[in-house]
């Protein structure tokens, strides 16, 4: 069964918030199913103590919509978004708090507005329903946010937003330790409209919030996201400076004008303890740029997960099949995501994962996924197949298993497994050899043969064509366009709809027989590979001397 691809996400850090969960879930689940039934809602919970876990297990196991995640400790409101926002696969993303001051019946509206064309839209608190000290002190911190940053952030809006699937994965690349994510968001830059909304009271408890951890949050937020404190420090330099030189200038002018001693030996140690304040509180700022630098450059992971309501590995294909060829775990990656990527790290094991050519590669390059191969899908339709015939070229099932493997070795003499130098040849060609004897007892294997004799193979999985070589006699002699044509045009016949396969773009020899049999290439694809335990293979130099390229898709 396919996997059902949620069209709504709702993300939501979860802190001490036992009381509001169930509440929370019914109340999404009656609002988001006015928009769709496929959603799903995850629940970050940030270690805060209570049962909140426990909570979200029992909803999760009620619902396979929910999907719960908890941290090792507490991170922090910001690093649960970052996870939440990690593992949700929604073409749109809610962000929400969990205490239902942002009201899940305002989703739908939210919703209504991005469908107008904005990539982003907001949700302002017309009228917040917090304690006059926190608005008093969260509109400060907005103010003092724009100014230093040169953004300007609306007081009136939090968490509270949805966004489209562009946001979410542009956010994702953005990996700073210092999160806040408004800030974030608002630096992408995207189309934004707001709406206004009813801001609630709290549904249970009181914020974790303190006005310590507001003004320690504010800080760190304003270091992160801006060095202009940098900048008015030095300004404030120079104007101490000046000051410092139009009082020399007074001075040396009234002796000599006077010939009057300069008195104020108790201003003079006041000005200097200033001074010396100053230089050690600049100082100071500068060591914390430097030291939020040295966090930046360990580069550990923002988050820990200890916990997951789901499994896992359902980013993950197993592959079997090169399992038993390699001798150790191997799969195929399905979502590009750090969350994904970050379960392999230090994991032994061989990983693929094919991604975008456009989309940014940095999750790869750090985590220390190499580039293979390039790969290209040929399609093609039963109106559009170019059929050539010959008399002596012909095709069959019934083929001898033993008179198969020599061709598909000397098809393969150059980058077996997608170029994958890092591999031994000699598995790779196990991996192959078990493939195409699968092939060959599911009876998927068509025979090329010329004047009779056995000349090559076509390997198919249902209308896909999986494994095709021929034999080095007959390359180069413009035959492969009849067995090709043909193989197509039976499985047309058999009531296939349409014919594909994956071709590597540097097999130019295989692009350019499809393009001439009438197919169109679709769905480019880069390959990355990643093998953690490289001590179990011999490393494969390719031999650039002695290149034998056959016609086989990986």
């Amino acid at each position: 069964m396919d996997k059902v691809i949620p069209h709504l996400s709702v993300v939501i850090p979860v802190y001490k918030a036992e009381n509001c969960l169930d509440e929370l879930y019914r109340r999404l689940k009656s609002a988001l199913e006015t928009i769709t039934p496929d959603f799903e809602i995850v629940l970050v919970e940030d270690c805060g103590g209570d049962s909140s876990w426990e909570i979200i297990e029992q909803l999760a196991s009620r619902d396979a919509r929910i999907k719960g995640i908890q941290f090792s400790r507490n991170f922090g409101q910001h690093y649960g978004i970052t996870a939440g926002l990690d593992h949700c696969i929604g073409d749109w993303v809610v962000v929400m708090d969990c205490d239902l001051q942002d009201r899940p019946e305002e989703i739908p509206r939210l919703y209504a507005k991005a469908q107008e064309g904005y990539e982003i839209v907001l949700a302002r608190r017309g009228k917040r329903q917090d304690p006059f000290l926190k608005r008093c002190t969260s509109r400060l911190f907005y103010k003092l946010f724009s100014y230093l940053t040169d953004i300007e952030y609306d007081a009136q809006t939090g968490n509270f937003r949805i966004m489209s699937r562009k946001v979410v994965d542009s956010f994702r690349i953005m990996r700073e330790q210092l999160r806040f994510f408004g800030g974030l968001v608002q630096w992408l830059g995207f189309p934004a409209a707001s709406i206004e909304v009813e801001h609630a009271e709290r549904f249970d408890g009181k914020s974790s919030y303190t006005i310590a951890k507001l003004w320690k949050l504010a800080a760190e937020t304003i270091i992160a996201y801006s060095d202009k404190p940098l900048r008015l420090a030095v300004s404030f330099g120079f104007l101490m400076a000046f000051f410092a030189f139009c009082s020399g200038i007074y001075i040396f002018v009234r002796i000599l004008l006077y010939s009057s001693p300069v008195m104020g030996w108790g201003s003079l140690f006041v000005s200097l303890y200033f001074i010396g304040g100053i230089i050690i509180a600049n100082l100071g700022i500068l060591g914390i740029y430097l030291g939020k630098t040295f966090d930046e450059s360990k580069k550990r992971p923002l988050y820990i997960v200890r916990h997951t309501t789901f499994d896992e590995r359902g980013v993950f294909n197993d592959t079997p099949w090169d399992a038993a060829a390699f001798g150790l775990h191997t799969a195929e990656i399905a979502e590009y995501t750090p969350a994904a990527l970050q379960q392999v790290m230090h994991v032994p094991g061989h990983y693929t994962i094919k991604v975008n050519p456009l989309a940014s590669k940095q999750w790869l390059h750090e985590g220390g996924f190499y580039y293979c191969d390039t790969l290209l899908e040929p399609h093609c339709t039963a109106a559009k197949l170019k059929v050539f015939i010959h008399p002596d070229a012909n095709i069959g099932k019934d083929v001898d298993w033993h008179a198969l493997l020599p061709i598909c070795h000397g098809a393969f003499a150059y980058g077996r497994f997608h170029r994958d130098f890092n591999l031994d040849n000699a598995r790779a060609d196990t991996r192959y050899d078990n493939w195409l004897h699968q092939l060959f007892e599911q009876r998927s294997i068509y025979g090329l043969f010329w004047r009779g004799e056995l000349a090559g193979f076509i390997a198919h999985s249902g209308g896909s064509l999986v494994l095709h070589a021929v034999a080095g006699s007959h390359r180069g002699k413009g035959l492969a366009k009849y067995w090709w044509s043909a193989v197509c045009a039976e499985l047309f016949r058999t009531g296939h709809v349409e014919v594909t396969s994956s071709i590597s773009a540097t097999n130019v020899a295989v692009l350019n027989l499809y393009a001439s049999l009438g197919f169109s290439f679709r769905n480019p694809l880069d390959v990355y590979h990643r093998l953690e335990d490289a001590g179990q293979f011999a490393l494969q130099r390719p031999s650039f001397g002695m290149v034998n390229v056959g016609f086989a898709g990986d």
